[in-house]
């Protein structure tokens, strides 16, 4: 699963955390809509069940997907995109949490209409809005 996992996710590097995000998540979806996509739609299930399996999936999609996100969210709050109260551990799950039911259970397209309304309207709010002290 880690080839599948880091072939072919591109992590854009576009001077924008918006652009980087949403080259991100076409990246993502076009990865999902193929073969990796039928690949994790058959192993997910058993994730809970096998811990050897969970290791691998761990180590190779979500840290791939971890890092990327990582790498975007660090360009973006050094150029000052990104606010200094944004919940950039949340972000990776916030970013996958939407392709995964789309893929398993919505059966919904992972296309470039739903990548940018995630952005725009979920991420990106996200990112430059100030939180609550807590």
């Amino acid at each position: 699963m880690s080839r599948l996992a880091l072939r072919g996710l591109e992590v854009p590097d576009t001077g924008s955390v918006r652009d980087d995000l949403v080259g991100f998540g076409l990246s993502m979806a076009d990865l999902l809509s193929g073969r990796l996509g039928r690949v994790a739609t058959s192993v997910v299930g058993e994730v809970p069940r096998n811990a050897e399996l969970a290791r691998a999936f761990r180590s190779s999609f979500w840290a791939t997907l971890q890092s990327g996100v990582h790498d975007i969210l660090c360009r973006g709050a050094h150029r000052g995109e990104v606010h200094g109260s944004a919940p950039l551990d949340l972000l990776p799950a916030i970013t996958a949490g939407p392709f995964i039911l789309r893929l398993m259970v919505t059966g919904e397209p992972l296309d470039e209409p739903f990548v940018i309304r995630l952005v725009d309207e979920v991420m990106m709010p996200l990112l430059t809005m100030p939180r609550p002290a807590r």
